[in-house]
């Protein structure tokens, strides 16, 4: 999505959400495409798909073990990379 759609998604406000966006970047978590003056950002891989999934499966009201694995099986991650490291930043939105 836009920049403008992460920022009204999250709430966390624009300088802390390009901070934020340039660290997944740098963790190959996200990628970026540029139309004109809009930059779109994407999830990098199945990879960053699956981590995504199970943490909206988990940081809900009342987390449900089986959507994490619903989100597992329907995943392709066997040629999948992940990526380790120190320093990444991540962030969500806690209701």
């Amino acid at each position: 999505g836009k920049v403008s759609d992460i920022d009204t998604a999250t709430n966390i406000g624009q300088p802390a959400l390009s901070q934020q966006l340039a660290a997944l970047r740098r963790a190959n978590v996200v990628k970026t495409r540029r139309e004109g003056k809009q930059v779109w950002y994407d999830l990098a891989d199945d990879a960053s798909r699956l981590c995504i999934s199970t943490m909206e499966a988990l940081l809900t009201d009342k987390p449900d073990p089986q959507l994490v694995m619903k989100a597992a099986r329907s995943l392709r991650t066997s040629g999948a990379r992940l990526v380790s490291g120190s320093g990444t930043a991540g962030f969500a939105k806690i209701l």
